[in-house]
């Protein structure tokens, strides 16, 4: 089997704009289930793909995974004040009703936006979705 190199997630083009243009380097997801032991899929030096998903629904940049983690919105708030991807009004309406659920918290580095965007043979749902090579040559136009 092959390993995952990374992970797709989907965001719209307003995040992705904020996200850029602040240099925003964690990115906060909220997921259908939070794994149990400490390890997770998601690993340092891995790379996040970001999918743009209201508009050209194509990869649009990347970055690298520095740390991987699973935090409640109190702990994301205390420990990435100012660096989240989107603003702390935007962070607390996204988290509403889920503040004492973990959400993936990714802190990444070298964030780069593509010139040309990447167009994929499907598009990625809100789930994400784990990217081996074999994978990534299959979707990636």
């Amino acid at each position: 089997m092959d390993s995952i190199i990374g992970v797709v997630f989907p965001l719209h083009k307003n995040v992705i704009d904020f996200m850029f243009s602040n240099k925003k380097d964690v990115f906060v997801k909220y997921t259908s289930r939070q794994p149990k032991k400490t390890n997770t899929i998601i690993q340092e030096g891995m790379k996040l793909y970001i999918y743009e998903s209201g508009g050209i629904k194509s990869i649009i940049g990347e970055a690298i995974i520095k740390k991987s983690q699973y935090l409640d919105l109190d702990s994301i708030l205390n420990s990435y004040p100012e660096r989240t991807m989107v603003t702390e009004e935007d962070l607390k309406a996204y988290a509403e009703g889920r503040e004492e659920k973990k959400a993936l918290v990714l802190e990444l580095s070298n964030l780069m936006k593509y010139e040309t965007p990447v167009k994929l043979l499907k598009p990625i749902t809100m789930a994400g979705l784990y990217l081996t090579d074999e994978r990534k040559k299959e979707l990636f136009v």
